[in-house]
């Protein structure tokens, strides 16, 4: 069965909306390929699309990452021929009536990737002509294949911006056009025009999604560490999230107009995968009283500011999908524990608390090879270790998360979703 349809069935069935439709209020307008509701959406490849159909966990977005390099004969380009790997997600995902969304995660890995971080990696192929010549090309490829298939999200570098404010803008207090970046030094005639300037960068990005691909979404990526202070992890009460949330939509701002979303990731694993190969680094977990620091209150605080800063809906992408009630969930590979999804599906106010900051979709995936996931990717099959800090429900599913995800995403939209403010 299609999940639109599912959808349908429990909206029918369940209880009305919990506010008014959707309005161009605060946060930008909700682009129209979204619903008029907070959405819940997971990461879901090819091959785990069986997983959708068999469970009928009625999700409306799924994310699939485009990776590889642009320039090594191992991008997104050669999943299929000529491109055909994005326009067959993209089909197959409208026809189980979820929309596409595509991580866009192609400059670290391309050629040469020079410099001894991420961040220095990231700016000197930036600045490489060769490199972003094949980088432009690449991108208007997925920008044509993806609107041929009838549209679908693009998510642009998660990181790149976050590096780019980071280590280049002092914190963002330098502008996108004070960073070098190779935009008409590549030669691309259609580019020509264009600053060879970080804000020329996200201008030629804009350009060509309009020209080839114009029924496609792109998001840029907010970086909650992009300021020099990390608002995720951060014990200091002082944290002041709203004027960082503010200075990074303005340094964010300087990329161009014409952006859809803005993405933002509240962790890239779970809590517990960090605490047993991070020891003592940070604080890892978020209070889900929101008393001490971190915690998701305040991190919310930041995301209101960048959307309100951005004029964007806000897309809280990544989200680790470990759990602390299920035995399942015994901190062992596959298996780490987070207290994150359970504080948005327990606790609907808090889904409209953050919708009301800007959010429009939640999606939930493993950010690392090991961390927790929805599918039984450990093929242990149902487990039910003995119980950890509490954790004392047994699983009846083979899902490593012990069958949380599928059963707490149902019940939220069989209970009415919230719509948008």
């Amino acid at each position: 069965m299609r999940l639109s349809k599912v959808i349908a069935g429990l909206l029918a069935a369940g209880v009305a909306l919990l506010a008014a439709g959707p309005t161009a209020a605060r946060g930008g307008r909700v682009p129209s390929i979204l619903p008029g509701h907070v959405a819940f959406g997971l990461a879901n490849s090819p091959e785990a699309i069986g997983w959708l159909k068999e469970s009928g966990v009625p999700v409306e977005l799924r994310y699939q990452y485009l990776a590889g390099g642009v320039n090594t004969g191992k991008g997104w380009r050669t999943w299929g021929p000529d491109g055909s790997f994005v326009s067959s997600y993209a089909r197959a995902s409208r026809r189980l009536g979820t929309v596409a969304v595509f991580p866009y995660y192609m400059l670290l890995q391309s050629r040469p990737a020079r410099g001894r971080g991420e961040g220095e990696r990231l700016y000197n192929n930036l600045n490489d002509p060769e490199t972003m010549r094949a980088y432009y090309e690449d991108f208007t490829l997925l920008v044509r294949r993806v609107g041929e298939a009838g549209g679908a999200i693009v998510h642009v570098e998660p990181d790149l911006f976050g590096f780019l404010q980071k280590d280049y803008a002092a914190g963002g207090r330098k502008g996108a056009g004070d960073i070098p970046a190779a935009v008409a030094a590549t030669g691309i005639e259609e580019l020509r025009d264009l600053p060879d300037t970080a804000h020329g960068f996200g201008r030629a990005l804009l350009r060509l999604r309009n020209r080839y691909g114009p029924n496609v979404l792109l998001g840029i990526h907010a970086s909650h560490w992009a300021t020099g202070v990390d608002v995720g992890s951060s014990p200091d009460p002082d944290v002041d999230a709203r004027d960082l949330g503010g200075r990074t939509a303005r340094f964010l701002r300087g990329f161009g107009d014409g952006w859809d979303l803005v993405f933002v990731d509240p962790s890239d694993r779970d809590s517990a995968w960090k605490e047993a190969h991070w020891p003592g680094q940070r604080r890892h977990w978020w209070d889900l009283a929101d008393r001490a620091y971190p915690n998701f209150a305040r991190y919310r605080d930041w995301v209101d500011a960048v959307s309100t800063g951005l004029d964007l809906r806000v897309v809280v992408w990544q989200i680790p999908v470990g759990n602390t009630l299920y035995r399942t969930l015994d901190n062992t590979k596959g298996h780490y524990q987070d207290n994150r999804a359970q504080y948005f599906l327990e606790q609907r106010e808090h889904v409209a608390e953050w919708a009301r900051a800007g959010v429009v979709a939640f999606l939930f995936g493993a950010g690392i090879g090991g961390a927790t996931d929805y599918l039984d990717s450990r093929r242990d099959g149902i487990t039910n270790p003995p119980p950890i800090n509490g954790n004392a429900r047994e699983s009846r599913y083979a899902d490593d998360d012990g069958g949380y995800l599928r059963e707490a995403i149902t019940r939220y939209y069989r209970e009415g979703p919230v719509a948008l403010p």
